[in-house]
């Protein structure tokens, strides 16, 4: 079984209308990330969703992509630049972005391997002296969060406003340095913000 079509694409192509009705407002995280970024940069977002975090900052290029046909329909309504793609096989060129961002895409995938291509990818599309921002779901949440996890593969259920279980989606969520093992040879700062794990990779190697 595909987890990824099946748990993933599937849900998002199903719910994309009420799930991109839920998101509006970017992580703090990403709006710090974006605070830093230069004028007349190009900026990639992969797995931009409803493309949320592609109006951040003005004067930037903004470049997204996504594996749900659904949701790049509603990014392109928007006027958004974005275009149907999979992290594992990124439709851009090799260095050719400034800032690579994917925000809580990677915890979608199933396997180790995948979870590595998905880093490869995103490093290669970003230029030498780029930075890849990257951020997934945490085992360890906070006291106060609705989300709670013993295990870390697990499928998600996703309710309307009235109740009404409209699919689940796969997460594996990462423990404490465990995005960081799946690097090798970059410079990198890591932090945790409600409930999820972040990572800033230089793209220079060490």
């Amino acid at each position: 079984m595909n987890i990824e079509e099946n748990y993933v694409k599937k849900f998002y192509n199903s719910t994309a209308k009420e799930f991109s009705n839920t998101r509006y407002r970017p992580w703090t995280c990403v709006e710090n990330f974006m605070d830093n970024v230069e004028e007349g940069s190009a900026v990639a977002d992969i797995g931009c969703g409803n493309g949320k975090n592609m109006n951040i900052k003005q004067g930037v290029h903004y470049f997204g992509c996504d594996f749900s046909e659904s949701l790049v329909k509603i990014c392109v309504k928007k006027g958004l630049n974005v275009i149907v793609g999979d992290i594992l096989n990124i439709p851009y060129n090799d260095n050719m972005f400034d800032y690579t961002m994917s925000v809580a895409v990677i915890h979608h995938l199933s396997t180790q391997e995948k979870r590595i291509k998905a880093i490869k990818e995103l490093l290669r599309i970003t230029k030498p002296g780029g930075k890849v921002f990257i951020l997934v779901w945490a085992l360890e949440q906070e006291s106060d969060s609705r989300r709670k996890f013993v295990e870390q593969e697990n499928y998600v259920d996703w309710k309307d406003k009235q109740g009404l279980l409209l699919g689940k989606r796969y997460y594996y969520v990462f423990k404490e340095n465990e995005l960081e093992s799946l690097l090798e040879g970059y410079k990198y700062t890591s932090f945790y913000e409600k409930g999820n794990w972040g990572i800033i990779i230089d793209k220079i190697n060490v």
